[in-house]
């Protein structure tokens, strides 16, 4: 089964589109784990251009675990 970032890439790849990244942060301790780096003071500009890279790296498993436990616990 594709998870939706598998159908976002693929989509670009078909459609030759630029790919970019960025953080979808839940804990102060994961910002900056993604993100994309170019020269260009544009960043519109740089995305049209393909002119950036990506960096970065996936959570880890607790992090989604506790991601999963604070939304049950708000249920309650």
């Amino acid at each position: 089964m594709l998870k939706y970032n598998d159908i976002a890439e693929n989509f670009a790849n078909k459609y030759n589109l630029m790919k970019t990244a960025g953080s979808d942060a839940h804990f102060p301790h994961e910002i900056g784990n993604a993100g994309i780096i170019t020269e260009n003071s544009d960043i519109v500009d740089a995305i049209r251009k393909k002119d950036l890279a990506m960096f970065g790296r996936k959570s880890f498993v607790l992090n989604h675990a506790l991601t999963k436990s604070l939304i049950l616990m708000r249920k309650i």
